[in-house]
């Protein structure tokens, strides 16, 4: 694989030939170890920002087809990745690349799309996921090498997929169990004037059975100069992260609810703020906002807060059931020292320092 690196330095700083391809890696091969069998890695393309001019054909084209259109467009570049995987092992095993990415609007992301659905409870706990290019788990000798492509062909129906499931919505399984040229399932979601945007980041996964290292390039045939040169100010979309719908889904509710542990606005928390305790008690009833509003039932102190049964705030506490001035005076029900104090039935009433 060092022919590939050489060569990649060759192609940069031949550049400035549009039609010659130029190759982006990783800093470093991916390698899995016996203990651990999988690696990943992310290649950024960098491009360059649109000028004025193709800002302003990039709106013209937007009015005209009544959608957004890409800067990077599918038809100004190809993409395919070159690779090697060496077995670093005496035994045989079986090796796989999978291939996601992100384009300008989209990003596909297994890491990200997999921290999603832990927050769902899930219909079904056996959910499918599916990479934009899967490869076909290969088997290499111990000691050996194996090169390959995954060509512009694959890496088109990537994209082709990336932007149904993103912008149009498509059934994600479905677009991304089927290569659209021999059944189009979900592609009729797309609408047939629009304009393929391209991939601009790859992540690389690779899985192996046994000690094994990939060295991988991504090849780009850059046909419309968008490729960045030296320091020019580089494009960096943000595109959004794509998240399955899975009918059924119900996202998990935290525990800090109904009798929770400290959790900020809980009905009958622990000690949190506005819990149970109210803030630093144990006797509020609801949380700053609640039905006490603020300071709730109990109030700042709760049961055991200052003075007495209701500690500052009482009852209804500032806003609450009774605010400034309300049946039992400032405060509430219970005031600072007694049953009724200021503004109530009587100044040092009933159990008056209690």
């Amino acid at each position: 694989m060092r022919w590939q690196f050489k060569l990649a330095g060759a192609a940069l700083l031949l550049s400035c030939n549009t039609n010659s391809p130029r190759y982006f890696g990783p800093e470093m091969p991916l390698q899995t170890t016996a203990e651990v069998g999988q690696a990943t890695a992310v290649v950024e393309l960098p491009f360059r920002q649109p000028t004025d001019a193709e800002r302003e054909t990039m709106q013209k084209r937007k009015q005209a087809l009544g959608f957004a259109a890409p800067f990077l467009r599918r038809e100004d570049l190809d993409v395919s990745i070159q690779y090697t995987i060496t077995n670093l092992s005496a035994e045989a095993g079986r090796a796989q690349i999978v291939v996601n990415g992100a384009n300008e609007y989209t990003s596909y992301d297994l890491a990200a799309i997999t921290e999603y659905l832990a927050g769902l409870v899930l219909p079904d706990d056996d959910v499918s996921l599916w990479s934009l290019v899967q490869g076909t788990p290969v088997t290499v000798a111990g000691g050996q090498t194996l090169s390959g492509m995954i060509r512009e062909d694959d890496i088109l129906e990537a994209a082709k997929d990336l932007d149904a499931i993103g912008r149009w919505q498509a059934p994600f399984l479905t677009v991304l169990l089927n290569r659209s040229q021999a059944n189009p399932l979900g592609m009729e979601m797309v609408p047939a004037n629009v304009q393929l945007p391209q991939l601009f980041r790859f992540i690389v996964s690779f899985s192996a059975n046994q000690p094994m290292r990939l060295d991988f390039l991504v090849r780009v045939r850059d046909k419309a100069g968008l490729l960045a040169e030296g320091d020019e100010p580089r494009f960096r979309p943000n595109p959004k992260p794509f998240t399955p719908m899975i009918e059924g889904a119900v996202p998990i509710v935290p525990d800090d609810g109904m009798m929770g542990m400290g959790g900020t606005g809980g009905t009958m928390g622990m000690g949190g703020t506005g819990g149970m305790g109210g803030t630093g008690g144990m006797g509020g009833m609801m949380s700053t906002g609640g039905m006490g509003g603020t300071g709730g039932m109990g109030g700042t102190g709760g049961m055991g807060g200052t003075g007495g049964m209701m500690g500052t705030g009482g009852m209804g506490g500032t806003g609450g059931m009774m605010g400034t001035g309300g049946m039992g005076g400032t405060g509430g029900t219970m005031g600072t020292g007694g049953m009724m104090v200021d503004a109530g039935t009587g100044e040092g009433g009933a159990d008056a320092g209690l």
